[in-house]
């Protein structure tokens, strides 16, 4: 189902509730709230887990294509994780620009890293497999990421460019604004 909460223009938000499904037998349900502000390149993506009784690992992810296999950038530290990547699927070379995606996650996170199909999926897909940012869920609690992307002819220079508005997303979310009001 979805609800739509804002209708803009300044933002708009839209909350989403999945079809239950099973994990080591109990029935969970996915509630997810997207949320996207008026000249942002991110979305916040605020997601909970009814159902579970204990923490499990939850991963955000870009997928890699055959036409640009080692072009992603990713990093992590204390306080978080990004990942970056030009996205040159063929119906986004040439005349069509450049798209780049990218996500945030404003958490500790175990790790960053490009992940590949298996063999025996690979050959099944048009792509060769994700960089993941893994990290863990725990029950009750709301996770929050940001997903998003840029498009060379709507202001994105090149991938260097890309990565710092990735990286300076993730500086923003991660060190929260603080006003002292004396």
């Amino acid at each position: 189902t979805c609800e739509i909460l804002d209708r803009g223009p300044l933002r708009v938000t839209a909350r989403l509730s999945y079809t239950p499904f099973e994990i080591d037998g109990k029935t969970i349900v996915e509630t997810r709230t997207i949320t996207l502000d008026a000249g942002s390149h991110f979305n916040r993506s605020s997601v909970s887990f009814a159902g579970l009784d204990g923490a499990k690992e939850l991963v955000v992810g870009l997928v890699i294509h055959p036409e640009n296999p080692a072009a992603y950038r990713f990093g992590k530290d204390s306080s978080g994780g990004w990942a970056a990547y030009p996205d040159l699927g063929d119906a986004n070379v040439g005349e069509n620009g450049e798209i780049y995606v990218g996500a945030v996650v404003a958490s500790p996170v175990e790790s960053v890293s490009y992940v590949p199909f298996k063999d025996d999926i690979a050959g099944n897909h048009s792509a060769l497999g994700h960089v993941l940012i893994r990290t863990e869920y725990t029950p009750g609690e709301i996770f929050s990421y940001w997903f998003g992307s840029g498009w060379s002819k709507a202001g994105i220079k090149d991938m260097d460019e890309w990565e710092r508005i990735v990286k300076e997303q993730k500086e923003k979310v991660t060190n929260k604004l603080i006003i002292d009001i004396k």
